[in-house]
């Protein structure tokens, strides 16, 4: 089960309405109490160690072999060690079971989301939490900071949604297409996330009742409707369906989460408001024209400093009559000087219209990995329409994926202001 499907499940939510935990919840939290630190599982391999060492040192240091064996069984130890002291210290320290709900928000800290309530920053009991900005019901386990599971504030005071039952997921799955997949995606990912949605609140006690040809008549009907609409599509269709699938499943932003993300967005720099009402005018304001300025000015002294390179050297291998240096080198700087006019021509035509190229639309996020000898580097990319804008890590964490109408330089397809739109 994922981080967000452990914390937001209707079934985890139903559960501690009750004061319950669920199987998965009940083993992450004793997961979160059984932990040892680092240090101490440092302490129980030397201890390990010091051991083979007194009762067969003499014996290991004259057979390589016997040596391997004695630390692949300290390794081994000292994982059995910890984990019957992480039992023992999970059952000394688990708490009865007594859950209480709270109101807070998931909001931008620390160049993260994360869950705060009454001045608490709260620690999901499952890794890969990932939610959405607003306000929320928190359910804890009760006098800690332990994070069981959360509903959107706007379902305070409401029971979780009601199971699916195997009728209404028949009739779901039975229902005809009523569109073409490859010319409508928007409605492919509405019904796909209708269907994801429905397993993940499929009643669990319909899985133990139903009888093996039902359940096969049912993995039949839900094979065909993902095989029609994915019929046709190229991998690149596949991964922007995806993307959809995974907005579609997303429940909206409310207000105090909309209010949450433009903070975000203008802590990390790809929003200014005060730039905003130019920029909404289709105008660079003052501020972004000098800042542009300053880049053109940047690459024309680059492009001068690759002229004087360029005669330093043309000069030096001249008098040497080296004709073949001469060329390599004339070619190789020409080049770097073509690169840079060129990025400095699409600078000043930027400059001088002084316009902002406005799009607006689904907003998707992606990283790309390169590897260079033996480093690697990731790229952060923002995707609007056709275009990729790159970001740095934090724009690309603070970015919750929807609608947004999003400002361009019209030649450099430069990023200078971006603002998320409700619903």
């Amino acid at each position: 089960m994922s981080g967000n499907s452990l914390l937001t499940g209707p079934e985890s939510i139903r559960s501690n309405q009750n004061g319950q935990l669920t199987k998965d919840q009940y083993s992450s939290l004793r997961g979160k109490y059984s932990s040892l630190p680092g240090g101490v599982t440092l302490v129980i391999m030397a201890g390990l160690l010091l051991l083979a060492y007194f009762l067969a040192g003499k014996i290991l240091a004259q057979s390589t072999p016997l040596a391997i064996i004695a630390l692949v069984m300290v390794i081994l130890g000292t994982f059995a060690v910890t984990a019957v002291l992480g039992s023992l210290l999970a059952n000394l320290r688990m708490p009865k079971i007594s859950i209480e709900q709270v109101r807070g928000q998931v909001t931008w800290n620390n160049n993260r989301y994360t869950a705060v309530a009454g001045g608490r920053t709260l620690e999901p009991i499952t890794d890969g939490f990932n939610l959405q900005p607003g306000d929320y019901i928190f359910y804890l386990q009760r006098g800690t900071k332990y994070l069981l599971a959360i509903q959107p504030a706007a379902a305070a005071g409401g029971a979780a949604s009601p199971p699916m039952d195997l009728n209404s997921l028949k009739a779901l799955v039975d229902q005809p297409l009523d569109f073409d997949p490859r010319l409508e995606p928007d409605k492919a990912a509405q019904h796909m996330a209708q269907l994801k949605q429905a397993f993940e609140n499929l009643d669990p006690s319909i899985t133990s009742g139903i009888d093996r040809q039902e359940a096969a008549d049912l993995i039949h009907h839900m094979t065909g409707q993902i095989q029609s609409m994915v019929k046709g599509q190229s991998l690149s269709d596949l991964a922007q369906l995806g993307r959809q699938i995974e907005a579609a499943s997303r429940p909206k932003l409310d207000s105090s989460g909309l209010i949450q993300l433009t903070s975000a967005l203008d802590q990390v720099g790809v929003r200014n408001a005060s730039t905003l009402m130019a920029n909404q005018a289709g105008k660079q304001s003052l501020d972004q024209r000098a800042s542009l300025l300053k880049q053109v000015a940047s690459n024309l002294f680059w492009s001068a400093v690759v002229g004087i390179a360029w005669l330093v050297f043309s000069y030096m291998l001249f008098i040497r009559s080296d004709w073949k240096g001469l060329l390599a080198v004339s070619a190789f700087l020409a080049l770097v000087f073509i690169a840079i006019l060129a990025s400095v021509r699409a600078e000043i035509f930027d400059l001088i219209g002084g316009s902002v190229q406005i799009e607006e639309g689904p907003v998707n996020k992606y990283s790309r990995s390169s590897q260079s000898g033996h480093s690697s580097h990731i790229s952060y990319y923002y995707q609007i329409n056709q275009y990729s804008l790159s970001v740095s890590p934090h724009a690309y964490d603070a970015m919750i994926e929807g609608n947004y109408r999003v400002y361009l330089l019209p030649n450099t397809k430069q990023l200078v202001n971006i603002d998320p739109l409700p619903g």
